[in-house]
């Protein structure tokens, strides 16, 4: 009875083992995975953020190149004749 029951304890401890293994093996997989994700996310934010820069600097010349145009048109209208 004693060896029977020591076979089982055995049995268990290879099988929680293996299943500490296989779950050892599957967490990495899951954080290999989302660290994956976690640097696409970083890339995208990135490359979002710097075409915000460049949206920034057509605003910038735009609200140069608006009065200069306002200030010629009015001079060829009105002072031009």
């Amino acid at each position: 009875m004693r060896d029977n029951s020591i076979k089982v304890v055995e049995k268990t401890n290879e099988t929680l083992k293996e299943n500490v293994i296989r779950s050892g093996n599957k967490l990495k997989e899951i954080v290999e995975e989302t660290e994956k994700v976690k640097n696409k996310a970083d890339r995208e934010v990135k490359s979002y953020f710097d075409r915000h820069k460049i949206i920034d600097y057509l605003v910038y010349i735009n609200l140069i190149i608006t009065p200069i145009l306002f200030l010629i048109i009015i001079y060829i209208l009105f002072f031009k004749k």
